[in-house]
């Protein structure tokens, strides 16, 4: 479990971090043409606020803790894995939420807004990471759990990212 939970950790901690570095400069820099796309520009920032991220962290520590004082004990009371059960439900849900609502308010403006090569540039930052040892390990991490017809959608965004001028 702790191994998996890892995974899963360092990818929402590698797609929060890049997010702030590239996706709120991306919205920051969006001029909006009148008051109705100024508020979701405004919506969709606050939507990559700091205050989301700090939430998602504040609940995987409330996983690890779990996993540090309580896991690891010659025998671990049922109680103990309701409450391990519990933080992972309520990191996985305010995950959910969290990227339901980057859907719904920052991808559309981001695609108004910014150029085609400009999505692309964005969406390759948040997808390889250029200073891990292994750049594509975000790509193989989310192909794990894409059907077949996603895998190849997959492998042409990918294509494409090659594609990009340097």
């Amino acid at each position: 479990f702790r191994l998996a939970f890892s995974s899963w950790a360092i990818a929402l901690e590698y797609h929060a971090e890049t997010e702030d570095k590239y996706v709120t400069p991306a919205l920051s820099n969006c001029q909006p043409v009148g008051s109705s796309e100024a508020e979701r520009v405004k919506t969709a920032m606050a939507v990559l606020d700091e205050v989301q991220h700090r939430e998602l962290v504040g609940k995987m520590e409330g996983v690890l803790t779990v996993l540090d004082e309580e896991i690891g004990k010659t025998s671990v009371i049922v109680r103990t894995k309701q409450h391990l059960y519990g933080q992972v439900v309520a990191l996985r849900i305010a995950q959910e939420d969290h990227l339901e609502t980057e859907e719904a308010l920052v991808l559309p403006t981001l695609r108004q807004r910014l150029s085609e090569q400009q999505q692309l540039e964005v969406a390759k930052h948040l997808l390889i990471d250029e200073e891990a040892q292994e750049a594509c390990w975000m790509l193989d991490w989310i192909a794990k759990e894409l059907t077949p017809g996603e895998k190849n959608l997959l492998a042409d965004l990918e294509a494409r990212f090659n594609r990009l001028p340097r």
